[in-house]
């Protein structure tokens, strides 16, 4: 895939020829320095933005031939998102938030939201609204919330750049656990080369291509 943005009259190509293929059950790690196109690959990943050029399959679909209203309900469907601030909703509960995929797709995934939540250590904080969760909580609460639907994707935006250092190797532990168990694709964009290195793969985004590597 690549992507330019018009700035002014001027085309600047933020990724040239970006490849990707991760398997159900792989975690994959991309790194790069700030600026890079991390942030831009994420949202053509997770189809909040169209590339310029060249294709995306998820599940077996060409993305790109959606309307927007398909796309949406795709994107609902097999796209889980985990971002360094939690997004979660102040005045909703942890139960709550993490119906908030359910409610817009019309499903009732209670049963499932429960079960994640105890399975990450929150059986006692289900109705706990975020402004009484610890950091490390909200994170999970926010896992939970990409997991629940059972996407066919998940991304992870700087999962725990927010965090302390214990709290960030406790939550890396737990998305590596969750990830395989659940069998899902994983691709976190981070500048922690230890998260990277606990991946199955790494790359890094450099001059707006994207280079692979197993991890060490």
């Amino acid at each position: 895939m690549c992507k330019t943005f018009d700035t002014g009259g001027q085309g600047l190509e933020v990724l040239k020829g970006v490849g990707l293929e991760v398997h159900a059950g792989e975690l994959v790690a991309v790194m790069g320095a700030s600026g890079v196109g991390k942030s831009t690959l994420l949202h053509l990943l997770g189809t909040l933005d169209r590339p310029t050029s060249g294709e995306l399959r998820i599940a077996g679909t060409d993305v790109l031939n959606l309307n927007d209203q398909a796309l949406s309900r795709f994107r609902n469907r097999h796209i889980g998102f985990v971002f360094q601030y939690h997004h979660l909703l102040p005045e909703f509960t942890a139960l709550e938030n993490a119906l908030l995929p359910g409610l817009v797709a019309g499903t009732d995934l209670r049963e499932a939201a429960t079960g994640l939540l105890e399975s990450v250590g929150l059986a006692d904080r289900m109705d706990h609204r975020p402004g009484e969760l610890s950091g490390g909580e909200c994170q999970r609460v926010a896992m939970v919330r990409a997991l629940v639907t059972r996407p066919s994707l998940v991304l992870a935006d700087e999962p725990s750049g927010n965090l302390d250092e214990a709290t960030s190797e406790s939550l890396h532990e737990l998305l590596a656990d969750l990830a395989r168990a659940s069998g899902l694709a994983f691709v976190v964009m981070t500048h922690d080369r230890k998260l990277a290195q606990s991946m199955d793969r790494m790359g890094h985004i450099e001059a707006g291509m994207l280079q692979m590597e197993e991890a060490t």
